[in-house]
């Protein structure tokens, strides 16, 4: 709020669960209630250790699709519609993953959902590009970064490594005693 040029009118914060849909539709509404409309819409989940294999319980695979896939499709059914009833030039970006892509051992839940959320945005796109009603206004984005060490890579690292996992070192550390 500090460096926003009208404060704390111009900042707004709260947390979120992104994978229960009605929580996001309730943001939704927070934000166009107090802003009136969205300029650029940054869609951003990830959480890591879903399920190495599809062989893997339900409950790990649930969870990993429903942070890393279904939240994204909460956020874009929530907001688009509404950016598109703006009437303004509006852009949307949703956060994918280079595992999405080239799909690595490791994180099968992770890649599946990751290579969905690649589709729905390249989806998206191409309906609103087709749209007379749009008319161009509001575009959607694929960010697609690469292995980003941030504490999601931290903890995946972790379950599978276990507590020995030293970061700096990429490996367990193991220690005698």
């Amino acid at each position: 709020a500090k460096a926003a040029s009208k404060g704390d009118a111009a900042v707004m914060s709260q947390c979120v669960d992104v994978s229960d849909r009605e929580c996001v539709v309730q943001l939704c509404a927070d934000v166009y209630d107090r802003f009136g409309e969205v300029g650029v819409l940054l869609s951003n989940a990830g959480a890591g250790t879903g399920a190495s294999s599809a062989l893997e319980e339900h409950e790990r695979w649930a969870r990993g699709l429903d942070v890393n896939l279904l939240s994204c499709l909460h956020v874009l059914q929530a907001f688009v519609p509404r950016m598109l009833a703006q009437k303004t030039v509006c852009t949307v970006v949703t956060t994918g993953s280079k595992q999405g892509i080239t799909a690595p051992p490791g994180d099968l839940a992770y890649n599946v959902a990751k290579a969905g959320v690649k589709v729905i945005t390249e989806g998206l796109q191409h309906e609103l590009r087709g749209s007379a009603e749009n008319e161009g206004r509001v575009q959607a984005h694929l960010f697609v970064p690469g292995f980003v060490n941030t504490n999601l890579a931290y903890n995946y690292f972790k379950e599978i490594k276990g507590e020995g996992y030293d970061p700096e070192k990429g490996a367990c550390a193991h220690v005698a005693l």
